[in-house]
């Protein structure tokens, strides 16, 4: 599928996809970061990027970057606080519900769940309507 603008999107499906902002002080940035890299594996060994269309994972990131205290003024630093973005998406509805049913038996989901009504800044889900990819 090439869009209208020339930028390659490899699948005409919308999708849905689920993204979670934190905002994480400085002291707490081991545990969060550790808790992610089980995310990651969970995802790895429960999740397909090339499997079933119906369920498959078409994309999994998190970025990490310093929280700046004004970001259109970079003069005035940091907070101290690490901002964390972590973003799936599913080709289909099916697979995100298989994600939050197989989520249910990750042994650190309840750690997960702590940290996202501690640090969380934004949490949604919803549909891609613009994707650039290689």
């Amino acid at each position: 599928f090439q869009a209208d603008d020339g930028i390659r999107d490899s699948s005409t499906s919308r999708g849905l996809g689920d993204v979670y902002k934190r905002q994480v002080p400085k002291a707490e940035v081991e545990k969060v970061e550790a808790l992610l890299a089980s995310h990651r594996e969970f995802m790895k060994e429960t999740h397909s990027v090339d499997g079933d269309m119906q369920t498959r994972l078409n994309s999994y990131s998190v970025i990490k970057a310093a929280q700046m205290v004004d970001f259109t003024d970079p003069s005035k630093g940091m907070t101290g606080n690490i901002i964390y973005i972590l973003s799936e998406h599913y080709e289909t509805p099916d697979g995100l519900n298989m994600h939050l049913e197989a989520g249910n038996s990750w042994e650190d989901i309840g750690s997960m769940m702590e940290v996202m009504m501690t640090y969380g800044v934004a949490m949604g889900v919803g549909e891609k309507i613009s994707a650039m990819n290689r």
